[in-house]
């Protein structure tokens, strides 16, 4: 739908006093910590060839702040509040959240689910367990203007 379109549509159906809360992923990075860069879908990358790169706007323009400003007061949305939060969790967690077919879906478009799966199962393997994994998001909580 796109993120001008949707915000729109918020705006429009958001009840006077309601809130509408969003988030982003800061840059659409995940990062094991201690490791620059290493990620289970940089794993499967590599076991896959290492020839795919994430595509699509979400990989390849991230969103400033300021653009998303912009679209929030166009929307006719008033922004309430931003948080950036830094989380960090397991690597099983990761692991689980890419079984999801979409989420390796938009990286590995030639691949079935069961290749990916397979890949995705490689990768979690070469992972020492005990790892951490951080990821930093925005959450922007808007209200009707």
């Amino acid at each position: 739908m796109g993120m001008e379109k949707g915000l729109s549509e918020v705006s429009r159906i958001l009840a006077s006093k309601g809130e509408f809360i969003f988030n982003i992923p800061s840059r659409y990075s995940q990062s094991i910590i201690g490791t620059k860069k290493k990620t289970l879908l940089s794993i499967m990358n590599m076991l896959n060839g290492g020839k795919r790169k994430p595509t699509g706007e979400m990989y390849e323009n991230p969103m400033e702040s300021s653009k998303i400003f912009d679209l929030i007061d166009r929307s006719d949305l008033k922004l309430d509040d931003l948080i950036e939060l830094e989380l960090e969790k397991e690597i099983e967690d990761c692991y689980y959240f890419l079984k999801i077919p979409a989420m390796t879906e938009s990286v590995f478009p030639e691949l079935n689910y069961g290749e990916r799966m397979t890949l995705l199962d490689k990768a979690y393997e070469s992972f020492n367990k005990d790892m951490k994994v951080s990821n930093k998001w925005r959450y922007f909580v808007c209200s009707k203007n």
